[in-house]
């Protein structure tokens, strides 16, 4: 798999997981109810609840993680890295919740580094130290 391709693939791993963990918290299991739904209504109301955060992830972020991954200068990835988790981090919190810091920014962000590194651990090897 292509690494831009890969890192695409990161996004909308990362924000379905991040969802179905939320659904979990939450116990709140109606929203994937397809049984139940109208089709073109609530497909359209899914559409703009799940996709901006993962489409924003996408156009702000696979440029930077692409290019500090194909550097081989762990600290280039490093800043790059840390500079992607405080730009989402603010971006999550700005978008669901602007008057405290949010545990779930917090949990989005643990997701996120998790699943990189699941996701990612063969380039790892491949960046300079």
């Amino acid at each position: 798999m292509k690494l831009i391709t890969k890192i695409i693939a990161f996004f909308i791993v990362k924000y379905s997981v991040f969802y179905l963990f939320m659904m979990i918290k939450s116990n709140n299991y109606k929203i994937p109810n397809i049984a139940k739904s109208r089709i073109s209504e609530d497909a359209f109301y899914y559409l703009l609840l799940y996709i901006p955060l993962p489409l924003i992830s996408i156009i702000l972020f696979t440029a930077p993680l692409y290019y500090s991954l194909k550097s081989k200068s762990m600290s280039i990835f490093a800043a790059v890295f840390a500079l992607y988790l405080i730009i989402e981090y603010f971006i999550y919190t700005y978008l669901t919740s602007q008057s405290h810091i949010d545990e779930n920014g917090v949990l989005n962000l643990i997701i996120g580094i998790i699943i990189f590194g699941i996701m990612f651990y063969k380039h790892f090897k491949q960046i300079n130290q």
